[in-house]
């Protein structure tokens, strides 16, 4: 692993990214943080008198859901709709803190849909292109996810390519070599984003930059050739592994799933090496029109961090933005971040966001926090794509169970939050122009006064 080299890509490709826009951008959704209980959000514009014509979304169970582990102990869930197309994603705790060796992950996910050991990359694309079906992949600390749309007709052939493509990928040399420079191109894009720099920096700044989820996902520099395959042989297991279809009763999914994944290794999912929340500073010099800055607490994702966060981005102001990502083993991190002119770190703005839901001025944005995030997680299912990915993200769960927690959150849950983030370690990430920036025991002070 090489953090200077990505830091130096990320310096030299940041300032065009900042210049074309001051403006705070979300980061892509699989790239970065965890997929066990993976709560992202981004916040948008709180404007208090705008929630008050806004009726929280009708919640239920979703129809046709179901879900079972089957006795490989690979988790299967499923739901059933008439017409529309069908998604499959299958989800793989075997996200960069299970890598053995730096890189592995990040190149494994590359490979994806480019080639097994029994079908060429050429082969691949066109089995693709013949079912009209629409494939990608996508890495986050905690998983690696699969996912595949296509005609309802068409589901068993696109789940016998899409566990081909995952059980069986081309991971020799060649394939390595091949894949390397558009891995290192897509990385490079990835760190030219201020807001996925600032993620990196942040979990850097909790966790520790050699912890599991302290060090970089986006590693390309100096990784061994075999990498992938070691990472790939030490945690796709068939615990390890959520299925979720959307298109089909969870009956025809498992059994279809015993057809396609039997070849899974046998075993439970790989432990996660514990990565304790330290908190500390962590920033990225470079010259630009703005400045990016972020706080992060210890959190586990309960539905009161998730809102507290919200609300504390949405009294900050517009330029605030608010996300929990949750890890296996209760770790995790809630994080506030806003972007300020070029010089002008908007710290106070982020402290008072937080002080005031903690002291309960905030009542407001605490409600309308619940609202926005029980919309997003309600509009997540009406998707066959997006109701598969969140079903998988929640391991198999019922995914509509997460609108109904977020509105059944209670005021003194959320302060009690908040009160907690104040008073615990603080993770302070800074990008961009860092001049006059207060220091991380500033920071720290203002949080406790």
């Amino acid at each position: 692993r090489n953090p200077r080299t990505l830091r130096a890509a990320a310096r030299a490709s940041l300032p065009g990214a900042l210049g074309a826009s001051s403006m705070l951008t979300s980061r892509a959704r699989g790239a970065l943080g965890g997929v066990a209980r993976r709560l992202s959000f981004i916040s948008p514009i709180y404007e208090p008198p705008s929630m008050a014509d806004v009726d929280p979304p009708v919640l239920g169970d979703v129809a046709g859901f179901g879900s079972t582990t089957l006795p490989s102990g690979l988790t299967v869930c499923a739901r059933g709709t008439p017409g529309g197309p069908a998604a499959l994603v299958l989800s793989v705790k075997a996200g960069t803190r299970y890598e053995p060796a730096p890189g592995g992950a990040f190149m494994l996910q590359q490979l994806a849909f480019k080639g097994t050991t029994e079908r060429s990359a050429l082969r691949t694309i066109r089995s693709l292109e013949n079912l009209g079906a629409l494939a990608s992949s996508s890495l986050s600390r905690e998983a690696m996810t699969y996912s595949v749309t296509c005609l309802q007709s068409d589901v068993e052939a696109a789940l016998e390519l899409l566990a081909t493509c995952a059980l069986t990928p081309d991971l020799g040399p060649e394939a390595v070599a091949d894949n390397a420079a558009s891995a290192a191109a897509d990385a490079a894009a990835a760190m030219a984003s201020p807001m996925v720099v600032l993620s990196e920096m942040l979990h850097e700044a909790a966790f520790g930059e050699a912890s599991p989820l302290g060090k970089p996902v986006f590693v390309t520099a100096g990784v061994d050739p075999s990498a992938a395959a070691a990472h790939h042989s030490s945690t796709f297991t068939a615990g390890a592994m959520t299925l979720a279809v959307s298109g089909m009763d969870v009956e025809s999914a498992a059994s279809l799933a015993s057809c396609y994944l039997h070849g899974a290794a046998a075993g439970p999912a790989p432990a996660a090496t514990p990565s304790p929340f330290v908190g500390g500073f962590a920033r990225l010099k470079a010259t630009c029109p703005a400045t990016y800055v972020g706080l992060g607490f210890p959190s586990a994702g309960t539905p009161a961090q998730v809102v507290m966060a919200e609300a504390a981005a949405a009294v900050a102001g517009t330029a605030a933005a608010a996300e929990a990502t949750a890890y296996a083993g209760g770790e995790g991190l809630a994080a506030i971040t806003a972007v300020g002119p070029s010089g002008s770190a908007p710290v106070g703005a982020l402290v008072c966001g937080l002080r005031a839901v903690a002291s309960g001025e905030a009542a407001a944005a605490i409600e309308g926090a619940k609202v926005r995030q029980a919309l997003k997680a309600t509009t997540a299912l009406e998707g066959s794509a997006s109701f598969a990915a969140a079903a998988a993200g929640a391991g198999g769960a019922d995914p509509s169970a997460l609108a109904a927690a977020l509105l059944g959150v209670g005021a003194e849950e959320v302060q009690a939050a908040a009160a907690a983030a104040l008073q615990g370690p603080l993770a302070y990430a800074l990008v961009g122009d860092t001049r006059g920036a207060p220091s991380h025991a500033e920071v720290a002070d203002m949080l406790k006064a």
